[in-house]
């Protein structure tokens, strides 16, 4: 089954419904615009969709992919961001159905449900901001998960609610501020240290040398993709006085399954900031110096 818009009506195309097997097509809903579709399939079969109808978000559904019921899920207002307009759908095992959605006019995440095609909105916390949302259910209905980008920040946030009753814990993406690694708190002066990259993300968010003694930091890419370490003054991104201190230069970088030594000279005591330049918001960490 393929859903998809002209912009100005929201069609269905369903494989092996129509002569000889080929595509049968359906009108899921005329004069909607059908920006953001999302689809699921339900246990039972149904498929369900959801898309911006205008000022609205809909929601249809349809058990043998070619009639098809729309219902309005809610009203959105108007806002200057709508490229961050985005609906998400999901359904549990017993038919209960979530839709997710962006509000230009309140510039939020939003979240509503119905288990016999009317929706009732979910209250949702900390999604102002937020764009591009996402839906899933767990099968037998005990937590609902919201994913939706923070554009400020730059993050990917989740939301979760083992009741489905308020979107109350938002939890961010990793991204390390300093002072712990990924497995407890920074280790102790070395000057030998070790780091590794896997999965566009340092296995370790502080790293400690002593005080004015030259050290060496190994990088060991694990990951499938280009990555480089480096150690600054302060983070480049908010601060643009931030000084290249040692490790690899924005150019220098460390092919996937690649290795690399880094000889720094002796630093002052203080807290600096290392970075992978190649992705800046993701992988970074707090250097020590004690």
């Amino acid at each position: 089954m393929v859903v998809y818009s002209n912009g100005s009506s929201v069609y269905a195309a369903a494989l092996g419904g129509g002569e000889e097997g080929g595509w049968a097509f359906s009108t899921v809903e005329s004069g909607a615009d059908g920006y953001g579709l999302s689809a699921t399939t339900g246990k039972d079969g149904t498929i369900h969709v959801s898309y911006y109808a205008g000022d609205q978000v809909h929601a249809a559904t349809s058990k043998d992919g070619i009639s098809w019921q729309a219902v309005t899920v809610a009203d959105v207002g108007k806002g200057a961001n709508l490229a961050g307009r985005s609906t998400g759908i999901a359904a549990n095992d017993s038919g209960q159905v979530y839709v997710t959605w962006y509000d230009p006019g309140t510039d939020s995440v939003r979240l509503a449900s119905a288990t016999d095609g009317r929706f009732d909105q979910i209250d949702v916390h900390g999604t102002n901001g937020g764009i591009l949302p996402a839906v899933a259910a767990t099968p037998d209905g005990s937590a609902v998960y919201v994913a939706w980008y923070a554009e400020t920040p730059q993050d990917l946030l989740l939301g979760t609610d083992a009741e489905a009753s308020g979107l109350d814990l938002a939890i961010q993406s990793p991204t390390p501020t300093g002072g712990t690694t990924a497995t407890g708190p920074c280790p102790p002066p070395a000057t030998k240290l070790d780091i590794s990259a896997q999965g566009t993300a340092f296995d370790k968010t502080c790293l400690t040398a002593p005080t004015e003694k030259p050290f060496a930091v190994t990088f060991d890419n694990k990951d499938t993709i280009t990555h480089n370490f480096a150690i600054y003054t302060q983070n480049p991104l908010t601060d643009p006085a931030a000084k290249f201190l040692g490790g690899a230069s924005p150019t220098q970088l460390v092919a996937p399954g690649q290795s690399a030594t880094y000889d720094v000279k002796g630093l002052a005591k203080g807290t600096y900031f290392f970075r992978c330049d190649v992705h800046p918001t993701q992988m970074m960490g707090s250097f020590q110096v004690k």
